[in-house]
C-alpha cells in the first residue's frame, strides 16, 4: 500500500509539474508573444517548433527519470540498510537482554527496585548504553538523510521509546547526563514531531522524555523533515523544470535562431543532469559512510574484552569514586585487553588521517569511549606513560577530540577532563607533531 501510495504521489507531481504548470504559463506566454511582435514564431516551420518543444520537453522529463532514478536507488540501498540494523539490534546478546527486561517489565506499575533487580550488574547498566548507542546511530543516520523518518517510525518506534520514555533509565543515564545524550534527545524531538503531526499515538507517553527539563536545550539541531534545507534536491528539480519551460518561450520571444534554443536547452539539461549527479554521488557516499559506522560500531560491541575496559574505566564517573589505589578497578584487567582496546583507537586516527574519516562523525560515537579510557588515571599510569613512544597515534587521536571538543563546548562533555592526557603528560605537544 505504501508503496502504490508513493508511486502515486510521483505520477501526480510528474503531471503537475509537466503537465498543469506548462499548460497554466503556457497560454499567457503564447498570448503575450502575439501582441508583442511575435510573428516570428508563427512564421516558423511547424515541425522546427515541434522539434524545438519536443528537446525542451525531453530535457524536463530527463531531469525527473534522473530524480526518480536517485530515488528509487536510495530507497533500495535504504531499505537493504534498514534490514541490517534491525537485524543488528536482535542480534547482539547485550541489546536483547535489554529490550527483552524492559518488555517484562513494561505493563508493571513502576518500581525502581525491580529494575535495579534487572540490571542489578555494572554490565547490565552498560548493556544499556549500548542499547542508547543503537539508536544514537539511527539518529545520525536519519540526518544524513540516508534512512527516511517514516521507516525509522514504522520499525524502530516502540523499540526506542521503550528505553527513552522509561524512568528508570531516564533517572541513571538520560536525564542524570544529559549532557552526554544528545543525540537521543534529537531522535526523542523528530520522533515525536512526526508522531504528532501524522496523529500517532507515542508509547509511554506518560513519562516522555520531552518532560524533562533540559529537553528542548539538548534537542535542538533535531532533523527536521518538513524544513527547506531538507527538501532542497526536490526543489531544485522543480525549479530546474519549470526554469527550462520557460526559458523555451523567452528564446522565442527574443527571435533567437531555432538551432541554438535546441542547443540552448541542452546545455541547461547537461547542467542540471551534473548537478543530479553530483547529487547521487554524495548520497551513495553518505550511505557507504553510514554503512561503514555502523559496521565499526558493531565491531566494538562485539567485543567483550573492551566491554570490560569501559565498564571498569567508567566506575570511578558513575559511582563518584576518588582516584586511589582502594578504587583501581584497572588492575582487575588484563593489559593485553587494554592494548586491544587501544589499538582499536589507534587505527581510527590512521583512518582520520588518511581523510578516510570525518572528526565531528567520529566525535559522537566514540569521544566517550575514548576519554574514559585514556582521560583515567589508572590507564594513565598502568599502560600509556610507559608506553606512550607505541601510542602516538593515540595521542594524536585524542588531540582531534579535544579540540573538536574545545570548539563545541556548548554541545558536548568531556568525561574526566580533570585528568585530560593534555594537562597531566609533559610529553604530549612533542608526541602529536
Amino acid at each position: 500500500m505504501n508503496s502504490y501510495k508513493k508511486g502515486s504521489n510521483f505520477i501526480i507531481i510528474i503531471f503537475v509539474v509537466l503537465i498543469l504548470l506548462p499548460s497554466f504559463i503556457l497560454v499567457p506566454v503564447t498570448n503575450f508573444i502575439l501582441n508583442n511582435g511575435g510573428a516570428a514564431f508563427l512564421e516558423l516551420p511547424i515541425f522546427v517548433k515541434i522539434s524545438a518543444f519536443i528537446a525542451s520537453f525531453s530535457t524536463m522529463l530527463g531531469i525527473f527519470t534522473i530524480y526518480s532514478q536517485i530515488e528509487k536507488d536510495k530507497r533500495v540501498n535504504s531499505s537493504r540498510f534498514l534490514v541490517d540494523l534491525n537485524d543488528s539490534l536482535m542480534s547482539f546478546e547485550s541489546t536483547r537482554n535489554v529490550y527483552k527486561k524492559l518488555l517484562d517489565l513494561e505493563d508493571k506499575k513502576y518500581d525502581k527496585k525491580l529494575y535495579e533487580k534487572a540490571f542489578k550488574s555494572d554490565e547490565d547498566r552498560y548493556d544499556i548504553v549500548q542499547y542508547l548507542n543503537f539508536f544514537e546511530n539511527i539518529e545520525f543516520f536519519i540526518r544524513k538523510g540516508v534512512l527516511k523518518i517514516s521507516e525509522v517510525n514504522d520499525l524502530f518506534s516502540k523499540r526506542f521509546f521503550i528505553i527513552a520514555n522509561n524512568q528508570y533509565v531516564q533517572e541513571i543515564k538520560l536525564i542524570k547526563y544529559d549532557y552526554s545524550w544528545r543525540n537521543i534527545y534529537r531522535m526523542a524531538r523528530v520522533l515525536i514531531e512526526f508522531k504528532n503531526d501524522k496523529g500517532l499515538e507515542i508509547p509511554y507517553k506518560k513519562f516522555s522524555l520531552s518532560k524533562s527539563k533540559n529537553y528542548k536545550k539538548y534537542s535542538e539541531g533535531y532533523f527536521n523533515y518538513k524544513s527547506v534545507k531538507n527538501n532542497l534536491f526536490m526543489i531544485f528539480i522543480l525549479s530546474s523544470s519549470i526554469f527550462t519551460f520557460l526559458l523555451f518561450f523567452i528564446l522565442l520571444y527574443f527571435k533567437y535562431p531555432i538551432n541554438n534554443i535546441s542547443s540552448t536547452i541542452g546545455s541547461c539539461g547537461t547542467i542540471i543532469g551534473a548537478f543530479a549527479i553530483f547529487f547521487q554521488l554524495n548520497t551513495e557516499n553518505n550511505i557507504n559512510k553510514s554503512r561503514f559506522f555502523f559496521e565499526l560500531n558493531k565491531s566494538f560491541i562485539s567485543k567483550i574484552e573492551y566491554k570490560k575496559v569501559f565498564v571498569n574505566a567508567s566506575k570511578n564517573l558513575y559511582y563518584n569514586l576518588p582516584f586511589n589505589e582502594k578504587n583501581n578497578t584497572i588492575k582487575k584487567i588484563d593489559i593485553a585487553s587494554l592494548f586491544n582496546y587501544l589499538t582499536f583507537f589507534e587505527s581510527i586516527n590512521v583512518m582520520l588521517e588518511n581523510k578516510g574519516l570525518n572528526i565531528s562523525d567520529i566525535y559522537f560515537l566514540f569521544n566517550y569511549r575514548l576519554f574514559f579510557v585514556v582521560n583515567n588515571p589508572y590507564v594513565q599510569n598502568y599502560i600509556l606513560f610507559r608506553n606512550k613512544i607505541f601510542f602516538k597515534n593515540i595521542y594524536k587521536l585524542h588531540n582531534k577530540m579535544l579540540l573538536f571538543y574545545q570548539k563545541n563546548k556548548d554541545k558536548y562533555y568531556m568525561d574526566y577532563k580533570d585528568y585530560s592526557l593534555e594537562k597531566v603528560d609533559n610529553d604530549y605537544y612533542k608526541l602529536i607533531k
